[in-house]
């Protein structure tokens, strides 16, 4: 019998649905899953701006946002 687990092409495509996988770790941020609202009501912009406004938030970017958001309001 024919063992895949030897075939060089099934390994090759093993080994890059492994990294596409961790690349897929990696993204975490998704600003179109934050809300479980949907795009119709009138909650789904407020959790997207505090998604973006948290700073241990998946986005990884620290208080950039909020230093950003803040630095604005100061006209």
């Amino acid at each position: 019998m024919y063992n895949l687990l030897e075939d060089e092409k099934v390994n090759a495509i093993i080994n890059e649905l492994d990294t596409n996988a961790l690349k897929l770790d990696k993204i975490g941020f998704n600003i179109f899953s934050i809300s479980r609202y949907g795009s119709h009501l009138e909650n789904f912009h407020s959790d997207i701006l505090a998604k973006l406004l948290d700073t241990k938030a998946e986005h990884e970017e620290g208080d950039l946002f909020l230093k950003t958001f803040y630095h604005d309001l100061q006209i």
